[in-house]
């Protein structure tokens, strides 16, 4: 008999929920006032390599086996162009068609976002990064060193964005008070680790090993792309996140969590549920989509969530 799942927040949960606040809790003033106007339908071009399913579509129309994405994460986790990315590709003893080498060339960089402000009291304990995405949109993601005990590195935490803004309208939200202004792609969402990674090296460091989304936007109102760069993440041939460092934190979007209980991918990561309170009279006042779905129903998907992964959640 399976033993009864436990849906209180775990010690270690707690924790990084403090060290999250502590670092996000009030949004810079840039993105707060300088958001440009809401993006809807936004494409990328040129896109970004970490788009796997963008690259995947790539591949596809070119008539290029996806198992080439691998090679091509790998070399441009280590590159410092896609010129180099091309030319490591048609030289390697296993080449791609000619032909979609150039139009990989063509058609894909390392990096479309670019940081554009940082701010940091003490750069020994971590950052929040300020990114301008291809077509204005600013986001923001925090770097959060932290001592591991017994080791010599640092444990390094990225909390990411999924959007620039957001549509859940949470009273209590810096976020949410700016409306959606657009859904990130997966490129852009695994672009922060890029950026993280820069940063961490200048102080010593090296790879990000824990993620958690519990930046700008709600992670399950923007799930293809956050599906798409958690399979990048977890790759062994890119950054090599394991599954349970990483952290979807929601506000309650009923029918995606339950489908992230069937999701191959999603469904081997940790799920955190902003509950804000067990009464809904209460969460009807601070969060809006209390009213699509209820606490009652909420409460009901984690269940099912629980029987199905057999995963705790962090509520």
């Amino acid at each position: 008999m399976r033993s009864p799942r436990r849906y209180v927040v775990l010690p270690c949960a707690l924790l990084l929920w403090c060290l999250i606040l502590r670092h996000t809790l009030v949004f810079s003033t840039l993105v707060s006032e300088i958001a440009p106007t809401r993006m809807v339908g936004r494409r990328l071009s040129p896109s970004s390599v970490w788009d796997a399913g963008v690259l995947k579509e790539h591949m596809q129309a070119h008539s290029v086996k996806p198992s080439h994405i691998r090679s091509v994460w790998k070399l441009a986790y280590h590159a410092d162009s896609m010129e180099e990315v091309a030319d490591k590709l048609a030289s390697g003893s296993n080449p791609p068609p000619a032909r979609w080498i150039e139009a990989l060339r063509r058609d894909f960089v390392l990096c479309t976002s670019s940081v554009i402000d940082s701010d940091s009291k003490d750069p020994a304990k971590g950052c929040k990064l300020v990114l301008r995405m291809q077509d204005g949109l600013l986001v923001e993601a925090v770097v959060m060193l932290l001592k591991s005990k017994g080791e010599d590195n640092d444990r390094i935490t990225l909390c990411v964005s999924s959007q620039a803004g957001c549509r859940m309208a949470c009273t209590f939200c810096e976020t949410g008070r700016m409306g959606h202004l657009g859904d990130l792609t997966a490129g852009e969402i695994v672009e922060q680790i890029v950026h993280a990674e820069r940063f961490a090296l200048g102080q010593g460091q090296r790879r990000v090993r824990n993620i958690v989304f519990m930046g700008m936007g709600e992670p399950l109102d923007n799930y293809d792309a956050v599906h798409h760069a958690v399979e990048c993440m977890m790759s062994d041939a890119s950054f090599r996140i394991r599954a349970n460092r990483i952290t979807i934190s929601t506000v309650g979007v009923v029918p995606r969590i339950r489908q992230l209980a069937a999701d191959a991918v999603l469904r081997h990561v940790n799920l955190a549920v902003s509950l804000h309170s067990a009464t809904q009279a209460v969460r009807l006042r601070i969060v809006p989509t209390a009213q699509a779905y209820p606490v009652e129903k909420l409460v009901e998907s984690i269940k099912e969530y629980c029987d199905s992964t057999g995963r705790d959640v962090m509520a």
